[in-house]
């Protein structure tokens, strides 16, 4: 299936604000299943800006929805349109699928599951398509929005040097047992050494 060319202008938004919105932390946090996220308002208002001043316009439009897993799960599925300022507007319409918990904690169906499809399909939407990359680290807004690019070095240390430590205290432990195995095993100068049919004699 041939894919309609992306416009230039278009083209030229998106790169640009690929190279401006290059990293989104992850503040929000789901207490249930206790994991951290990325969430759709940091990444908004990163993007926001970026798009505005590049003239890129994305707008989404539902074109199917339905329950699965015997009714415990909605699925929608949305198209996106990308145009620019100037006038132009790109053919191809990308599809992203959100899904969400149709009841809630009481059992009744809940009425903001097609919201939290909307919300869930537009973010991994623009997430992927300006591949903005998210992640479980420290605040990286004072150095230019970017995640450090050592800091999977510096965690990697923290976790062998407790290792590397544990190994040369126990190495020097058989060491030492070692050496005190063989002082012991030393017969002392003028001890008596006995050997089976010959006269023992103190060592010289």
């Amino acid at each position: 299936m041939a894919h309609a060319p992306m416009p230039e202008a278009i083209a030229q938004a998106v790169n640009a604000i690929m190279s401006t919105v290059t990293y989104v932390q992850k503040k929000g946090t789901n207490e249930f299943h206790k994991y951290k996220f990325a969430a759709v308002g940091d990444v908004l208002a990163k993007l926001q800006p970026a798009l505005a001043e590049n003239g890129l316009i994305i707008t989404q439009g539902e074109t199917s929805h339905e329950l699965i897993g015997d009714g415990q799960l909605m699925t929608a599925t949305y198209e996106f349109i990308l145009s620019h300022k100037s006038g132009v507007e790109w053919d191809e319409r990308p599809k992203h699928t959100g899904m969400a918990a149709a009841k809630n904690s009481k059992g009744g169906y809940d009425d903001k599951a097609l919201n939290k499809c909307h919300t869930a399909a537009r973010k991994y939407f623009l997430m992927a398509l300006f591949q903005i990359p998210s992640g479980d680290i420290a605040d990286p807004d004072e150095d230019g929005d970017a995640p450090p690019a050592n800091s999977r070095s510096r965690r990697s240390l923290r976790l062998i040097r407790p290792l590397q430590r544990r190994s040369m205290k126990s190495a020097t432990r058989r060491w030492n047992g070692r050496r005190v195995q063989s002082r012991r095993s030393q017969p002392s100068r003028g001890s008596v050494i006995w050997t089976p049919g010959k006269r023992s004699s103190p060592r010289r």
